[in-house]
């Protein structure tokens, strides 16, 4: 379960927020520190949040814009587990103004990678790729993107995560915020957590806010509530925040735990000419376009939108190769299967080493 926010005074310090233009948008569907924990390989999980502003502006940010005061925002989260470094989500945030509209604010879908077994590391890291499309009483640019890398650290007794999110949208001028979010955590044992966490801009400058949380298990559902305050005069004065989250048993697997051994990843080096079966592609556990004597041919679509990006031969081998330069930075070897005949490949080594020899593989001059 990815966790809430944290406050330290010497990291808001580190972390004094800046902004170049205006603000990209003012949606508040997702109130949520990254912890970069992800779904296991195969596995989907579902969150469901929600954010009730009790007491707020009562001005819109712009005209025809929401206004925040008694307004309801959240967002169902869908996410699937590609690799266990990289997770998949997709979000469909809506809102319910204080009229008791019901208005729906487009699509989110991310990419997030991360280190492996997060939850087992005193230190864990990873980043965040989310392509947002919003509508107009949310957002003046409909298109923005938001990189959110995610750093933290933890003992047995304390957590703290750091979230120093940038906000990026496509308008003319391209207007970059920088959001950053933090969480302190008491782990009281059995899944049981209170702590701080502390959101800086929250779609409006000068929208601080410090909120109390708490994280907990109800069986296999995942709980965290939260109570926020408004530090600033341009701050929603008082909102609070749920999120519920479940992750569903993976196909075929008689059991969710998770083992201590590291997993063997099963998806077939896409930049290995020499593997006997590419038809799981690049990508791994979603067919969607495979190398056969030197031609793409079509297979199962799983993901519309990468099928349209990928036309060409060499569109893959760019893909292919981002992909793998992932997997080598965050779990330290290729997108290899010791199921599969692959030649030279499936072993740790170093990074440099490999990125050279696949950029070989792919006929690209290394530097």
């Amino acid at each position: 379960m990815r966790s809430g926010w944290s406050a330290s005074a010497v990291v808001i310090g580190l972390l004094a927020p800046w902004a170049l233009g205006g603000v990209p948008a003012l949606a508040v569907d997702e109130i949520q520190v990254y912890n970069a924990e992800i779904a296991e390989v195969g596995q989907w999980t579902y969150q469901q949040h929600l954010n009730y502003t009790w007491q707020g502006l009562t001005q819109p940010e712009f005209p025809g814009g929401l206004v925040p005061n008694h307004s309801l925002q959240g967002t169902p989260e869908f996410a699937y587990g590609m690799t266990d470094w990289w997770e998949v989500g997709w979000y469909a945030p809506f809102a319910v103004n204080n009229e008791g509209q019901f208005l729906s604010n487009g699509g989110k879908i991310r990419n997030l990678f991360v280190v492996p077994d997060a939850a087992k590391r005193s230190f864990f890291y990873g980043i965040n790729f989310e392509l947002s499309y919003e509508t107009p009483p949310f957002s003046q640019t409909p298109w923005a993107l938001e990189i959110r890398p995610i750093i933290g650290v933890r003992n047995k007794d304390w957590e703290f995560i750091v979230n120093p999110i940038v906000d990026v949208d496509f308008s003319a001028t391209g207007q970059t915020v920088f959001a950053p979010a933090l969480r302190l955590a008491r782990n009281l044992g059995e899944d049981r957590f209170i702590g701080m966490e502390y959101y800086e801009n929250l779609g409006r400058l000068g929208n601080d806010q410090l909120y109390a949380v708490t994280d907990f298990k109800l069986g296999k559902v995942d709980v965290e509530l939260g109570i926020g305050y408004g530090l600033t005069p341009e701050s929603d004065r008082l909102v609070t925040k749920a999120i519920i989250g479940y992750a569903f048993p993976i196909p075929g697997s008689t059991s969710n735990d998770s083992s201590d051994e590291p997993s063997v990843m099963s998806t077939p080096n896409p930049l290995c000419r020499h593997s006997d079966n590419l038809a799981r592609s690049f990508i791994g556990v979603f067919p969607l376009r495979t190398w056969q004597r030197g031609r793409i041919r079509n297979s199962k679509v799983a993901i519309a939108v990468l099928d349209r990006v990928i036309k060409t031969p060499r569109h893959m081998q760019i893909c292919a190769l981002w992909l793998n330069a992932a997997s080598v930075f965050f779990s330290g070897t290729c997108l290899c299967s010791k199921t599969y005949p692959i030649a030279e490949c499936g072993h740790p080594r170093p990074r440099r080493s490999a990125m050279l020899r696949n950029l070989s593989v792919l006929g690209i001059r290394s530097p």
